[in-house]
């Protein structure tokens, strides 16, 4: 019974097999390290979102907007309210930018365009129609382009959606 055992093995088929095996566990080992360092990058890019959209002075311009043009401040009536009270319109200009590269950022990555939707769908709808008039706007000045806070309206229909 251990006689054809023995002659495969010295024919060099157990040798063969092992070395196949041995290479199927590097491809496996590879494909795993793979996906381990996938979810490193994402991981490490959700750290940055948030790190962006909470830093201290995106905060504090989410702050001035609110007291300001959504919790009945007085200024939210009038007319091109940017043109009378510049740290409002540096408020608003640091907002509009951070949402529109965020959207821009979080395109492609499904996953972490889905977190940022779910965890800052307040935010990013009460920002986005506070500042509707600024951006179009915006987007309409002899400095602007059509289209160009587009990324942050994407970002905003998503998270009506959600919100």
């Amino acid at each position: 019974m251990l006689e054809p055992v023995l002659t495969w093995v010295m024919q060099g088929n157990a040798v063969e097999w092992f070395t196949m095996l041995g290479e199927w566990a590097i491809v496996v080992a590879i494909l795993y390290e793979g996906q381990v360092a996938l979810k490193e990058y994402r991981s490490a890019r959700l750290f940055e979102a948030i790190k962006y959209v909470e830093d201290e002075h995106t905060r504090t311009a989410r702050r001035t907007l609110w007291k300001h043009l959504q919790a009945g401040g007085d200024t939210s009536h009038e007319q091109n309210w940017w043109d009378h009270n510049a740290d409002l319109a540096e408020a608003a200009s640091t907002v509009a930018a951070r949402y529109n590269l965020l959207g821009a950022v979080t395109r492609e990555d499904q996953s972490l365009r889905a977190f940022v939707v779910k965890e800052w769908a307040n935010n990013i709808c009460y920002t986005y129609e506070a500042l509707r008039e600024y951006l179009e706007y915006r987007e309409a000045s002899n400095s602007g382009r059509p289209g160009l806070f587009r990324r942050y309206q994407e970002l905003y229909n998503e998270a009506k959606q959600v919100h």
